[in-house]
């Protein structure tokens, strides 16, 4: 089942998520002032990841340009295997570090935020990040300017950006 976006020109929903490892509290208020990308992800469409983090930081360096925030829809992992689940989260994002280009920081190129009950993917309208990402594309005022679900999420992020900033 294809996810059900919001709107574009609708407010997107405000969130306040902890992201993996650097352990800051992400939020739609705090992002105000910068674009921001939400890439909705799953256990399973993680490797894809990396090919979005590098197409988008390769066409906009400047993490000040555009946030990057991936959220991952831990929905079915049971309560009693968080834990588990966050440090094989912490662990392969010790292993991405090594792959992060020179002068960025994790905290601005590798934002993983868990969504431990689906709810922030909900209040996106989206529905299914199994098989493919999502993007959703959030302007500096907090408006949904865009969105995409399908085979190439590295070229549309990019896309997605540069229609907002270009």
């Amino acid at each position: 089942m294809p996810s059900r976006f919001l709107p574009i020109g609708s407010p997107a929903p405000d969130f306040k998520l902890t992201a993996i490892y650097t352990r800051q509290v992400i939020s739609l208020t705090r992002c105000a002032g910068t674009p921001l990308l939400l890439v909705f992800l799953s256990f399973e469409t993680r490797e894809q990841v990396r090919d979005i983090s590098q197409a988008v930081r390769t066409a906009y360096p400047d993490s000040s340009q555009v946030m990057v925030a991936n959220v991952i829809n831990l929905l079915f992992v049971p309560s009693f295997a968080r834990r588990v689940a966050e440090n094989r989260m912490e662990s392969a994002i010790k292993q991405a570090i090594k792959e992060i280009p020179p002068p960025y920081t994790p905290d601005e190129y590798l934002i993983l935020l868990p969504d431990w009950k689906g709810r922030l993917a909900r209040a996106y309208g989206i529905s299914n990040s199994g098989n493919q990402v999502a993007l959703v594309m959030v302007d500096r005022q907090g408006i949904i300017q865009g969105h995409y679900q399908g085979d190439k999420p590295a070229q549309a992020a990019v896309e997605l950006i540069a229609g907002l900033l270009d």
